[in-house]
């Protein structure tokens, strides 16, 4: 539950510093014994989740180095994440095996 919280906190502080949302961030959960599943949409910038880090010169070079550092840092926090987009609204959801 830490880690899930953790990076659950990390993203709503990546999507509110990175992706310029657009009114509120809204986070939806659901849990049972095995598996805490949450999900965060908001209207903004896409954030991209890679599966592999940014070079140190990327992050230091590029426009948007530090939110690739960030969305890859996400990505490896969860079981699973998975992205997606639609009318405007992106959305990323976390699965975290209990």
């Amino acid at each position: 539950m830490a880690r899930a919280v953790s990076g659950i906190s990390q993203s709503v502080e990546t999507v509110r510093e990175y992706c310029e949302p657009e009114g509120p961030i809204e986070l939806a959960a659901s849990f049972d014994e095995l598996r805490l599943d949450v999900r965060l949409a908001y209207r903004g910038t896409p954030l991209e989740l890679p599966d592999r880090r940014p070079s140190d010169q990327e992050i230091r070079e590029s426009e948007d180095g530090s939110r690739r550092l960030a969305g890859f840092m996400l990505r490896r926090n969860a079981d699973r994440v998975a992205t997606s987009a639609r009318a405007g609204e992106h959305t990323i959801e976390f699965h975290f095996d209990h």
